[in-house]
């Protein structure tokens, strides 16, 4: 758990399937997914969710951490392990990470946005965008 915003108030938790350290001193941040969808390499290079961690544990751990890796899982259809570029300058949130509180913070309406991670979404079944029409 760490601040996204302070002065907002505005915090970041979450939860690392795994964290170790090599005898490198590298740390490694492992995320294990279940799904059956497999990202390509460009998805991985975009993705926030091991990035933002990275900062949350050096922000935990600013001596110890200072080279971080981060490591997915993919255990379906067929187990393949991804590692995007070495993920070791990340320190503290830039571009879109660091305003990333503003829309939060703006937010009150929380509308339905579709995309391709529909196809794979746990609450489909409860979503408004997903709903069969009334007769």
């Amino acid at each position: 758990m760490f601040p996204l915003a302070e002065e907002r108030k505005i915090w970041m938790q979450g939860y690392v399937d795994r964290l170790s350290v090599t005898r490198d001193g590298v740390w490694q941040i492992h995320d294990y997914k279940t799904g059956r969808w497999v990202p390509t390499q460009e998805d991985l290079d975009s993705d926030r969710q091991l990035a933002l961690y990275q900062i949350g544990v050096q922000r935990n751990f600013p001596r110890e951490a200072g080279r971080v890796e981060l490591v997915w899982h993919y255990l379906a259809p067929r187990p393949r392990t991804a590692l995007p570029q070495r993920a070791c300058c990340a320190r503290e949130p830039r571009g879109r990470d660091a305003r990333a509180d503003r829309p939060i913070q703006a937010d009150s309406t929380f509308e339905t946005v579709t995309d391709g991670h529909c196809d794979r979404c746990s609450y489909r079944s409860i979503c408004p965008a997903w709903a069969l029409p009334q007769a």
